[in-house]
């Protein structure tokens, strides 16, 4: 279970504000899931 251990360990090592991308489906991310996610982030 994904707890959001990887976005802590970025925060407190590059002291940066690192967002979480969760998916509770039980697949992986696919490499179009995470372009979206990501340029959704950008244009906020």
């Amino acid at each position: 279970m994904n707890s959001g251990q990887l976005r802590q360990l970025i925060r407190s090592e590059f002291l940066i504000d690192a967002r979480g991308f969760n998916k509770v489906q039980g697949l992986p991310f696919m490499a179009e899931e995470v372009r979206a996610a990501a340029l959704q982030f950008l244009n906020e």
